[in-house]
């Protein structure tokens, strides 16, 4: 069995010419290393100005020795060995993170990061509060993705109630969700409801009036989610003959 390729100069440069860039490496602003089966990060010192950085579909154990790339913004780094969130407390414009389909167990070192927007650690092990509960650090955080982990607690809602600027969140395909529904009565409800920030969730868009409906539903249930489609209906007839009146 052959081993495993080593991320060297002369393969970095490779790949750089295969994607018509640059030959003088500081000069790339993004760099491809996607899908060459690396297992370490390194040899990369002289791609200081780098913003974007692909590691995806490799075999990386450890995030490490990117502490010089301190323009980066992007860093995609999904489906490796990955155990832990480590390397990148001088990564302070870092704005996306992609570190789904790895092997974490908790969400650490994050909250030095004041520019992150976008999380993306669907597809890992987290399955407790405990293990999530760094994230209340993140107050930068607009999208986060949980999706195919193992959480099961319905208390998680806490930690993304710290999130100020979360607009996006995807948690589909936990324990969670289900036992939210079991609890309260509605998983998607109840997370719009104590979420009203909320743009998108799971694979659907928030609109309005279904905002309205869901904040009226935990304030005063069924009869007071009625009488809310009930206003909205009267508000829609109230602006069409106001309109009608203007023509």
């Amino acid at each position: 069995r052959g081993a495993a390729p080593v991320m060297c100069r002369e393969i970095v440069l490779q790949a750089c010419k295969e994607r018509e860039g640059y030959t003088t490496p500081y000069l790339n602003e993004s760099l491809y290393l996607q899908c060459f089966g690396f297992v370490k990060i390194e040899n990369l010192e002289d791609y200081y100005e780098c913003k974007a950085l692909w590691l995806s579909d490799n075999n990386i154990s450890r995030i490490e020795n990117l502490s010089h790339m301190a323009n980066l913004r992007c860093l995609f780094i999904q489906s490796n060995a990955i155990t832990r969130i480590e390397g990148l407390a001088r990564l302070q414009n870092l704005q996306t993170l992609n570190l789904s389909n790895n092997l974490l167990t908790r969400v650490s070192n994050l909250a030095h990061l004041p520019k992150l927007h976008t999380l993306e650690l669907g597809r890992n092990q987290m399955s407790d509060v405990k293990d999530i509960a760094h994230l209340t650090h993140c107050k930068s955080l607009n999208v986060l993705d949980l999706s195919h982990n193992r959480l099961r607690d319905p208390l998680i809602l806490s930690v993304f109630e710290a999130l100020p600027k979360i607009r996006v969140l995807y948690l589909h395909g936990n324990p969670a969700t289900q036992r939210i529904a079991d609890v309260w009565g509605s998983y998607r409800k109840m997370v719009l409801a104590r979420l009203q920030g909320l743009t998108f969730l799971d694979e659907r868009p928030v609109h309005k009036n279904e905002m309205r409906f869901s904040v009226a539903w935990l304030e005063g249930g069924m009869a007071a989610e009625s009488q809310e489609r009930v206003r909205i209906m009267e508000e829609r007839e109230e602006e069409e003959r106001s309109n009608h009146v203007h023509l």
